[in-house]
């Protein structure tokens, strides 16, 4: 548990500087542009998201589950393998990206939508790209400093647009995603320049494939479950719901990415060489772990965002996006909590075992019946069926994740901290629920203090119940605080 910490912690600023750069976009951006705009810029990152998921992600999780930080030989020629893949599939990408810029409707230009999308997809793959490396390398701070630096710079390149293309998509387009596609590029070039003269590893590269290839039908799936809300939106009713939609989604569900992602970038590398070196008890309790850390502090964020969605989206929000927070929010909270649970714990079996094809058993049944509910939702609910939609298609995908890997490694479910969690979180509600009752309208003072006051009566509540983990965290403040002798 301290080893799984350390690492959270150590990756934690390079997801929450960027999160907060998101966040920063939405408090400004919702204020000054339509809800059609913010609309397509939304649907540039789900589209974006979509491409970089389904012929990119399969590889650079290869290079992670391949590379050895121990193995010079191996690491050098399966890097420069992967070069070629990397451009491979750049090429079959944006063919993806033009069929997705047509399919746009009448809301945009789809010329200046596919290069924004372009953009989009060559920026942020060639920045992930690097970045893998360094991750599998386990070089974290530097890992943690370029995640840092990226979108400072990229956000300030957006008032740099704003003279060329004005209020506008365009302008977060080419001005934030421009910069991010400068610097990944030069990540890429900066953390291959080492291994051009390695011979590929062409041996190593096909295991990889073998390994990773079927990856990108379930990376499919998984992305109908994730694009299917806005795409479908957007064609039943236009790019202004979908930035109504788009505005709530980025306040609820940011916090349960960055608490998976946090987790993750540390947890999967040491839970590789845990199974590779000790055995499936080890990576079992290792996964056990991830599982309490998320289950602990994805249910008391649910709780919160239930309670104060409303006075969230009144602060954080234009008016125009305000509408529906109230019900949106908590849904995809709930979800944000499901999805997380799904592909940063059990999804992990299958990678482990070198069975990522089960995989499809988890995600088809959802994918199915993500794109029948939102069809009959959207008609008879608009929006709000969409988050329920997508709320039920990710707990059946978990159900059957869970089923599934249970078969392959017995991984212990924390019964006993999740029931403490969830109690301890249920008090927080009722805290935050009389706390909430006097926060004026778009008061930030008592916001800002009624997120403390939940997190201390969750705290209380949980060392009361008897959660090892409230006790684990104690006892590592207070040996921080015991001068050593």
């Amino acid at each position: 548990m301290p080893s799984l910490l350390k690492s959270s912690l150590t990756y934690a600023p390079s997801i929450i500087v960027p999160r907060i750069f998101s966040y920063i976009i939405v408090i400004v951006f919702t204020r000054l542009l339509s809800p059609a705009e913010f609309g397509l810029y939304s649907l540039v990152i789900t589209y974006g998201e979509v491409l970089d998921s389904v012929f990119m992600n399969w590889s650079r999780l290869g290079m992670i589950r391949f590379l050895r930080n121990d193995d010079s030989a191996n690491t050098g020629g399966l890097i420069k393998a992967n070069l070629y893949l990397y451009g491979i599939s750049i090429i079959a990408g944006l063919s993806g990206a033009a069929l997705l810029s047509l399919l746009t409707g009448n809301s945009t230009s789809p010329p200046l939508f596919f290069l924004a999308l372009t953009i989009y997809f060559i920026g942020n793959s060639s920045m992930r790209f690097g970045l893998t490396i360094l991750r599998a390398l386990e070089k974290q701070k530097l890992y943690t400093i370029l995640e840092v630096i990226r979108p400072s710079l990229s956000f300030g390149c957006i008032f740099l647009a704003l003279p060329f293309f004005g209020l506008s998509y365009k302008s977060l387009a080419f001005g934030f995603f421009g910069f991010t596609a400068f610097f990944g590029l030069g990540t890429l070039i900066w953390t291959t320049r080492n291994y051009h003269r390695s011979p590929v590893n062409w041996q190593t590269l096909r295991q990889m494939i073998l390994f990773a290839l079927p990856l990108v039908l379930m990376f499919f799936l998984r992305s109908i479950i994730k694009a299917t809300d806005r795409f479908m939106i957007n064609a039943f009713s236009g790019a202004a719901i979908v930035g109504l939609y788009a505005a709530s989604y980025s306040l609820s569900r940011p916090p349960f990415e960055l608490l998976s992602n946090a987790i993750n970038l540390g947890a999967f590398p040491k839970l590789v060489n845990l199974y590779e070196n000790k055995g499936s008890q080890s990576a079992a309790a290792h996964l056990a772990h991830i599982i309490t850390i998320q289950i602990y502090w994805g249910l008391p964020m649910v709780a919160g965002i239930t309670i104060l969605a409303q006075p969230l989206a009144n602060i954080m929000l234009g008016e125009e996006f305000r509408q529906g927070a109230t019900i949106l929010m908590p849904l995809m909270a709930m979800t944000g909590l499901f999805a997380g649970l799904k592909a940063f714990a059990y999804d992990q079996v299958f990678h482990l075992k070198k069975c990522p094809m089960i995989l499809t058993y988890t995600l088809l049944p959802a994918a199915i019946l993500n794109i029948i509910l939102n069809y009959f939702f959207i008609l008879s609910f608009g929006a709000y069926g969409v988050a329920w939609a997508t709320l039920l298609s990710y707990l059946l995908a978990l159900l059957l994740s869970f089923l599934l890997s249970t078969r392959l490694i017995q991984v212990p479910f924390p019964y006993k901290e999740a029931r403490t969690a969830f109690f301890s979180s249920f008090f927080m509600w009722l805290g935050l629920s009389i706390i909430s009752l006097n926060i004026q309208d778009q008061n930030l003072l008592q916001i800002i203090l009624a997120i403390p006051s939940g997190i201390i009566i969750y705290f209380l509540f949980s060392l009361l119940l008897g959660s090892q983990t409230t006790k684990n965290i104690l006892k590592r403040i207070l040996l921080k605080g015991v001068p050593h002798p």
